[in-house]
């Protein structure tokens, strides 16, 4: 994991600022139902969680809300990060802990997303999963981890083990 820079106070942005992202945000639909509640309910909501680009990592339904009350600044926490893959792997892990959690399909397809983008063996983890859970939702993954796995037990470096198995 990346060290964080997150900034300890909160700062404000305004809202037409900041950047949803479909291709780097776990969830495949929003649900009308939690904006609705957030909306009424503004006061009580914790800051969004944007990097330093202004793109939200945490609280897109948040953001919705402040958005169909017209809140032109928002509180934010602003959370550095290297990459694209890195942003997407802490909305995953943000969104697996806590508020309206990711429905399996979600899981799902944001592990395959993980693995794709080059994540390894901390995916269970950052999707709330026991590694069971995890193996059932993609075999392929599964297989690869464990022939990754098993090369390594043999001693073979990280780059011997990506040769021989093409990756």
């Amino acid at each position: 994991m990346n060290n964080l820079k997150v900034h300890t106070t909160d700062e404000f942005r305004p809202t037409d600022q900041l950047k949803f992202r479909d291709d780097l945000y776990p969830r495949w639909n929003h649900d009308p139902g939690v904006v609705e509640e957030y909306a009424a309910n503004l006061e009580m909501l914790p800051p969004i969680k944007i990097n330093q680009h202004n793109e939200i990592i945490d609280g897109y339904h948040r953001w919705l809300a402040y958005q169909t009350q017209g809140v032109e600044q928002i509180a934010v926490k602003v959370i550095e990060t290297d990459s694209d893959s890195e942003l997407l792997r802490l909305a995953i892990q943000a969104n697996s802990n806590h508020g309206l959690q990711l429905t399996d399909s979600d899981k799902r397809e944001a592990a395959i997303r993980l693995y794709s983008a080059g994540s390894g063996f901390q995916i269970a983890e950052d999707l709330s999963l026991s590694e069971g859970a995890f193996r059932s939702y993609s075999p392929e993954i599964a297989e690869q981890l464990q022939a990754i796995f098993d090369l390594f037990m043999d001693c073979f470096r990280p780059q011997e083990i990506a040769d021989r198995l093409g990756i």
